[in-house]
């Protein structure tokens, strides 16, 4: 959606002006305006004179904003993290931004994996080889998992033998 494109064209400038977002987004100043309230709303990016910007006092940097930054790194781990998967493995795979990369390389094997990620999910969606469980819970759009109290029951009833975590 536009909104999501406008998040993470903040994310990626840290400040825009409502000009800048009309020009990019071929849309009215007024609508610009609308677009930033529903961003702000959310908590990511802050409104400025004349603009937005990203968010610094969150304490949690964005999913977005993780997301994009070290992609070349992230893909050289997940090559190497996906090396340790063997077929027939059963795998939690965190919400962190690296870990849903893993599921790029691991080729054709059987795999069943756990997660709280949506990302995972939907990365691992259209891969017949691989069982997906989705751990219960409301979708935390910040870190992009779902989040539910007392999960380590629901994980108990896995045999998990490998888990890819992010720092």
């Amino acid at each position: 959606t536009r909104l999501n494109e406008m998040n993470k064209y903040i994310m990626e400038k840290s400040a825009v002006s409502y000009e800048e977002m009309c020009q990019k987004f071929g849309i009215s100043i007024n609508t610009a305006r609308r677009d930033i309230d529903t961003l702000a709303a959310e908590g990511s990016i802050v409104k400025t004179y004349g603009g937005a910007a990203v968010n610094k006092n969150t304490g949690l940097v964005s999913y977005n904003e993780r997301h994009i930054s070290n992609i070349s790194d992230k893909t050289m781990i997940a090559k190497e993290a996906a090396k340790l998967l063997e077929d027939g493995d059963i795998v939690f795979f965190d919400s962190g931004t690296t870990v849903p990369i893993v599921l790029e390389h691991v080729g054709d094997m059987h795999l069943t994996v756990i997660t709280a990620s949506f990302d995972v999910l939907v990365k691992g969606f259209e891969r017949r080889n691989i069982d997906i469980y989705s751990m219960p819970g409301r979708l935390n759009r910040e870190t992009n998992s779902f989040q539910e109290i007392g999960i380590s029951k629901h994980l108990m009833s896995f045999n998990i033998n490998k888990a890819f975590m992010s720092a």
